[in-house]
């Protein structure tokens, strides 16, 4: 039975992975809708929410302190090589394909405390595929998150997060999620043009189905650069451990298949800002995923280019 139960959870984990793409290819190239978690002189870019097979990162970066509204719609077309997170066996070919993934967000960030940022966020997403139509979706997400800089160390935040998707066609819901997270995290500035960041992040992911559940533990560091007035580009490396139970239903009872991966993610991208409105990236990702069970090992390249129209007030 976990076999065949395994071919389900694949075809899930790689449209849940796609649902990343409206702020990221896993992680984010400029400040994202929510949270804006800030920390002294820093904004936090907004997890993607977060129901991705890649992990949810969250990053803080450099941004004048946010307006207590914020409306904004992100286009993105993407190329992945990947688009269910196969092996790329003779059992299991990796597959290609490109789509379209639109974004539509809207936050609120109140001043509750002085220091103590947060932002309520819901979001819609949809994704359109190129070849394989079936596997069309679209993604809905609500939640808070919080943020407050102890001295000059680092910053502390956290959030709480659900999130659920459907199919297109039918709208036939395949996937809920709540995320529970918590981190740490830190920049140094090398120059007036460059600055490095780094930091940990916990979540913890209650899923249904519940073969998808799990707790991530992530470490990432990357560095950002103004090239240009306003052109910026950013590279990072993220290792994620990420720890499962997949439930196996035999004839009699339930038994558990502990599945532990660890994840490895290199990103590198630039963004161009017209103003404080407009925006457009182009971004190039790798990540090769280890696992104890062999049918969730797989490496991916993901590339493609975004345009980000917000209103904020």
């Amino acid at each position: 039975m976990h076999k065949s139960r395994g071919g389900v959870c694949v075809a899930l984990a790689g449209l849940i992975a796609m649902t990343a793409r409206g702020q990221v290819p896993s992680v984010p190239l400029e400040p994202m809708p929510s949270p804006a978690t800030q920390a002294p002189a820093e904004q936090s870019s907004s997890p993607t929410n977060d129901v991705d097979e890649l992990g949810q990162l969250v990053l803080l970066q450099s941004s004048p302190r946010p307006k207590v509204f914020r409306a904004s719609s992100d286009t993105e077309y993407l190329y992945t090589s990947n688009r269910l997170l196969l092996p790329n066996t003779g059992l299991f070919p990796a597959k290609s394909d490109a789509l379209l993934f639109q974004t539509f967000d809207f936050s609120l960030s109140p001043q509750i405390v002085d220091k103590l940022t947060s932002t309520i966020f819901i979001r819609q997403q949809l994704a359109r595929y190129y070849r394989d139509d079936q596997l069309n979706f679209d993604a809905q997400a609500a939640g808070l998150q919080l943020a407050y800089p102890v001295q000059n160390w680092f910053a502390v935040y956290g959030g709480f997060s659900a999130s659920r998707m459907y199919f297109d066609e039918g709208n036939k819901e395949f996937f809920k999620m709540y995320d529970t997270q918590f981190g740490l995290y830190r920049s140094d500035a090398l120059c007036s043009r460059a600055s490095v960041f780094y930091g940990y992040q916990i979540d913890w992911q209650p899923s249904t189905p519940s073969i998808l559940s799990r707790v991530n533990n992530s470490l990432y560091a990357g560095m950002n650069v103004t090239l240009l007035q306003k052109l910026t580009g950013q590279v990072l490396y993220r290792l994620s451990f990420q720890d499962y139970q997949e439930p196996t239903e035999g004839a009699a009872s339930t038994t558990f298949v502990d599945r532990s991966d660890l994840n490895n993610m290199v990103s590198a991208g630039l963004t161009y800002t017209f103003n404080d409105y407009l925006n457009v990236r182009a971004y190039f990702d790798y990540v090769h995923n280890g696992s104890n069970v062999g049918t969730r090992e797989y490496a991916v390249v993901d590339g493609g280019g975004g345009l980000t129209v917000s209103l904020q007030f």
